[in-house]
C-alpha cells in the first residue's frame, strides 16, 4: 500500500485558525491541507499532537499521519518507527530543464555545423523526439525545416531552421555562436526593451553598429539575459541590420523571453565583433514537464553536425524522493492517496474524494517504507509481511512547517530520536502530471 499526505499550510493548524500552528490536538480539527503527526498514547487511546522531535525509546510509538480536508480529515494507517525500513527527505531542488546543442555546445570551439554542398533550395532540418522516458509507442516526432541558398552560411543556416522549430512547442530554440570580444557600450535611457518573437529592441540610442554581430548572453532556462560570467549561460548571436534613432532591428525575431534590461546590465551581457562568427549552432531547451526527455537530430545541411549534452547543463530532473516541483506532487496524489476507512476491504486502492490544494511551487518530499511480519499459526502456512509506504510533501518554505516536520522526522527515522542514515529506496510507478 502507498499513500501521500501532502502539506501546503501551517503545521497542525486549525480549521479556524489556519495560521497558527500547533492548534489541532486532534486530526479532525486540521484545517484544509495541514498536516499533523500524532502518537497514540498507550493510556487513552487517544491521538497526541507531536509538536517536536520525539525523544527517548521510540521505537514502539504507535504514530498516525493525518490531513486535513475542508470538511474533516485523512488518516494513515497506525506505524511504529521501529517498523521503518527505510527513510528519505531532503530539501526541494528545482527541476532543470534538459538542454542538448546542435553544432556548437556553447564551450568549445570546434563542433561548428559542417554543411553539405549548398544549393538553392537544400532543405535544413532538425528532428525532435519527446519522450516520457519510456519505450515506443510514446515517442513523439516532429521535424521543423528551413529552406538555405548557396549564398547562406554557418551563421545564417541556424537563423533559418530556429523560427520553425519555436514555433512547434516542444523544445525552445537559439542559435549561439563563440563569443566575440568587441566591447558594446549602449546607451538606453529607459532601459532596452526585447519582445519574444520581434526583430525590434526599443530603448536603444547609441553604440551599435548596423552588420555587427551581437553576442547576448542568456540563461537557456529562463530566456533572460544574465551578465556574460554567469553559470550554465549560453550566447545568444543576432546581426544588426537597422539602427534607428531609439531602436536597432535584429535579422531575426528575438528568440528569449520578453524583458526590458538597462543600458549596464545590456553592455554587461553584450559583445559584438564585425565578422561572421566562426563557430556557430542551435541549443535546444526542453519545454516538456520534468518526467519527458527529448533529443534532436539534424537532417539536410545538418546532416554532420555534433549532437551534444554538455555536463555542464543538467537533464531533466525526474521523480525522486527528497524534491518535488508542484506538477511533480500532483501526479502522485492521483495515484497515491487511499482512502483512509478501507484498509480492510477487498480493493484497497479506493481512492479519496480530494480537490487539489498543490500549489505552483516547490515540495520537499519525504518517503518511509514500513514493513510488518504476521504469524500465521495454521499448518503449513508461511508468515504474512505487509508493506506501506507513506510519502509526505511539504511546500518548500511554509510557516513553521518545514522546521517541526523536519525535526519530527529525523526523529522517527531512529529507535533513539537521533537521526540515521538508512537505506534509500527506488521510487517507482507512472508519475505522468497527466495520468
Amino acid at each position: 500500500m502507498e499513500e501521500l499526505f501532502v502539506s501546503n499550510t501551517v503545521y497542525a493548524a486549525t480549521k479556524t485558525a489556519p495560521s497558527t500552528p500547533n492548534g489541532a490536538t486532534s486530526p479532525d480539527l486540521l484545517a484544509n491541507g495541514s498536516v499533523g503527526i500524532y502518537s497514540v498514547s498507550g493510556t487513552t487511546g487517544k491521538p497526541v499532537l507531536l509538536t517536536a522531535a520525539a525523544t527517548g525509546l521510540i521505537s514502539e510509538l504507535n504514530l498516525i499521519f493525518a490531513q486535513g480536508t475542508a470538511t474533516g480529515c485523512i488518516v494513515s494507517k497506525t506505524v511504529k518507527p521501529r517498523w521503518l525500513k527505510s527513510f528519505h527527505g531532503a530539501e526541494y531542488t528545482p527541476s532543470v530543464k534538459q538542454v542538448s546543442f546542435l553544432g556548437y555546445n556553447g564551450t568549445a570551439g570546434t563542433l561548428g555545423v559542417n554543411f553539405a554542398t549548398l544549393t538553392d533550395y537544400t532543405d535544413a532540418g532538425v528532428q525532435v523526439i519527446s519522450r516520457l522516458g519510456q519505450a515506443n509507442p510514446e515517442d513523439d516526432y516532429t521535424t521543423s525545416s528551413g529552406y538555405l541558398s548557396a549564398t547562406d552560411n554557418i551563421y545564417t543556416a541556424p537563423g533559418k531552421v530556429t523560427p520553425a522549430i519555436n514555433t512547434d512547442g516542444k523544445v525552445k530554440a537559439y542559435v549561439i555562436a563563440n563569443v566575440q570580444v568587441g566591447a558594446v557600450a549602449a546607451t538606453a535611457a529607459s532601459g532596452a526593451t526585447f519582445i519574444n518573437g520581434s526583430a525590434i529592441v526599443s530603448g536603444i540610442t547609441a553604440g551599435i553598429t548596423v552588420n555587427n554581430y551581437l553576442t547576448i548572453t542568456i540563461d537557456p532556462q529562463t530566456g533572460l539575459i544574465v551578465p556574460i560570467a554567469t553559470a550554465l549561460s549560453i550566447s545568444n548571436i543576432y546581426r544588426v541590420v537597422a539602427v534607428g534613432a531609439s531602436t536597432i532591428t535584429l535579422d531575426r525575431v528575438f528568440e528569449g523571453a520578453s524583458q526590458t534590461v538597462t543600458a549596464a546590465a545590456f553592455n554587461a551581457a553584450t559583445t559584438s565583433s564585425a565578422t561572421i562568427p566562426t563557430s556557430t549552432g542551435i541549443a535546444f531547451v526542453s519545454n516538456f514537464s520534468p518526467y519527458q526527455t527529448f533529443e534532436v537530430l539534424g537532417e539536410g545541411a545538418f546532416i554532420n553536425a555534433t549532437r551534444t549534452f554538455p555536463g555542464g547543463v543538467a537533464a531533466a530532473v525526474g521523480m525522486f524522493p527528497g524534491a518535488g516541483t508542484a506538477d511533480q506532487v500532483k501526479a502522485l496524489e492521483l495515484r497515491y492517496q487511499i482512502n483512509s476507512g478501507f484498509w480492510n476491504t477487498a480493493d484497497n486502492w479506493i481512492r479519496q474524494g480530494w480537490t487539489s490544494a498543490v500549489t505552483g511551487t516547490g515540495y520537499d518530499l519525504y518517503l518511509l517504507r514500513f514493513s510488518t511480519v504476521k504469524n500465521a499459526y495454521g499448518a503449513n502456512e508461511d508468515r504474512v509481511t505487509n508493506e506501506y509506504i507513506l510519502s509526505l510533501a511539504v511546500q518548500d518554505g511554509t510557516t513553521f512547517g518545514n522546521a517541526t516536520i523536519d525535526a519530527i522526522m529525523d526523529s522517527i527515522s531512529s529507535a533513539t530520536g537521533t537521526p540515521v542514515a538508512m537505506v534509500v529506496p527506488e521510487q517507482t510507478g507512472d508519475l505522468n502530471p497527466s495520468a
